[in-house]
């Protein structure tokens, strides 16, 4: 196990906390804004006007309809954007490993195009192909593998508490319905939630105090696996530079 400062983090981790801290925080305000309109209004007014322009439709307390659909979207922007971040931060850290240390790209067992790999001016660009191929088949195999991975192929020790577990699962779950089922219940999402009280037909029972703690849960999860591959590996298999990762598959 190597000696890591407490602070220290992955640059993967770095770019993964930057954004979901902006964003998350950002849709906060709208959520807010969407759910007590009431007390923000002379605030907002006051003291960034900008803003009260930006979000004026929204702030007309009698429209009911219209801010009940404003927190319905920020709700549905915030846990797609977020999840995916997340998985975005798990391609990262997996890539930036396996370019430092590249033997471990074949214990992953995922197939790559030798294309690229042969056509590589050195060594060097030929293993950091080979690499990033690897995280991506990684990747568009979920969550779930990726973490498999983690834990069994490069033999990880980490612990995720079991709200950090169900949280993690309902918001994959949550983040592939609204990605391809238009945020509508189906029996797919009830097995990849566990939520069996969710009924089929229905919009995904998830209200906005919920998914912010989900959020925090995720965020956990994130920084659980982040200080255990740095103890693992050392920071130096994590100093390289972040490559554009895949559009994240989900769970």
């Amino acid at each position: 196990m190597a000696e890591i400062p407490e602070w220290w983090r992955t640059p993967a981790f770095m770019r993964f906390w930057n954004g979901s801290q902006d964003y998350f925080q950002y849709v906060r305000i709208m959520l807010g804004l969407a759910a007590n309109v009431h007390v923000t209004v002379a605030a907002l007014k006051r003291d960034d006007p900008r803003m009260f322009e930006l979000f004026s439709d929204l702030l007309h307390e009698a429209d009911v309809r219209r801010r009940e659909w404003y927190l319905e979207v920020s709700l549905d922007l915030m846990v797609v954007r977020s999840v995916d971040q997340f998985l975005y931060y798990m391609t990262d850290v997996i890539a930036l490993l396996l370019r430092a240390r590249p033997e471990l790209a074949a214990e992953a067992g995922e197939q790559i195009r030798p294309g690229a790999i042969l056509v590589a001016k050195s060594l060097r660009e030929a293993q950091k192909e080979a690499a990033m191929q690897t995280a991506t088949a990684l990747s568009y195999r979920g969550y779930k593998r990726m973490l498999e991975f983690i834990r069994r192929t490069l033999k990880v020790e980490m612990t995720l508490s079991s709200d950090e577990e169900r949280s993690t699962r309902i918001l994959l779950a949550s983040r592939n319905a609204l990605t391809h089922n238009g945020g509508i219940v189906s029996q797919k999402f009830i097995n990849e939630s566990g939520l069996s009280g969710a009924e089929i037909g229905q919009r995904i029972p998830l209200d906005r105090d919920e998914a912010i703690k989900h959020l925090e849960f995720l965020r956990s999860v994130a920084e659980t696996i982040d200080v255990a591959l740095l103890a693992r590996f050392g920071t130096e298999a994590f100093s390289g530079e972040i490559e554009n990762a895949p559009e994240p598959e989900g769970g």
